[in-house]
């Protein structure tokens, strides 16, 4: 429990947001009575972000539930590794406010790019936002004057999966980069304060277009 504590202590956020990945997970696996197919558990299926269901009651509120959705336990455990090891370079380098913003708006791009381009699919899981926080670590070594090769080999990589790999969600893990790499921008201004403009003028452009969304009946 030590190491959970000083988790805790160094990168709260990163942590917070990785055991609540990991505690859905279980509701969902205790619903579906198993490790390996939890996408149709009652809870799963009523966070799942899917274009129809998003129009009507508290259906918007999928565009940040889906993030905590995984199908199975390899799902859940490479999307939680990955968040708490990109998302502790960068909550440390940032602070915890402007990593949180960061996975917002990267979580609710994705949210939003799948929507748009493929409303029809189900999509489950945190995928998008950790590929908006790759986006963004490679921005924080292209900053810190580090070797890019290492982060931009990860999204090379994962990019690389995206496109071969079945039952994977094209549009959630692009739209997750491109606003990762928005992210990556706006965290390259030397003042503090016009970052943080910046990230609050982008989750609220997100947020923003997510209502559109709804407002028109989709796009």
């Amino acid at each position: 429990m030590d190491i959970v504590r000083r988790w805790f202590r160094d990168v709260p956020v990163t942590t917070g947001i990785t055991a609540a990945m990991l505690a859905v997970w279980l509701v969902c696996a205790f619903q579906a009575r198993s490790i390996t197919a939890t996408g149709g558990a009652p809870l799963a299926r009523a966070w799942m972000l899917w274009g129809p269901e998003f129009l009507s009651g508290l259906g918007p509120l999928r565009a940040l539930g889906f993030m905590f959705v995984h199908m199975d336990a390899s799902h859940v455990v490479l999307n939680g590794l990955m968040t708490l090891f990109i998302g502790r370079e960068i909550e440390r380098a940032y602070g915890s406010g402007v990593f949180a913003a960061a996975w917002l708006v990267s979580g609710l791009g994705s949210a939003l790019a799948v929507l748009m381009l493929d409303p029809l699919a189900p999509t489950g899981g945190a995928s998008g936002a950790v590929y908006g926080l790759m986006a963004v670590l490679v921005g924080l070594a292209a900053k810190n004057k580090a070797d890019l090769r290492a982060p931009l080999a990860l999204v090379g990589v994962n990019i690389v999966y995206t496109l071969i790999a079945a039952n994977v969600s094209l549009w959630g893990h692009l739209g997750g980069l491109a606003a990762g790499a928005v992210v990556a921008l706006l965290l390259a201004a030397r003042r503090p304060g016009v970052r943080r403009a910046g990230l609050v003028t982008a989750l609220v452009a997100v947020v923003a277009a997510l209502a559109g969304y709804v407002i028109t009946g989709g796009y």
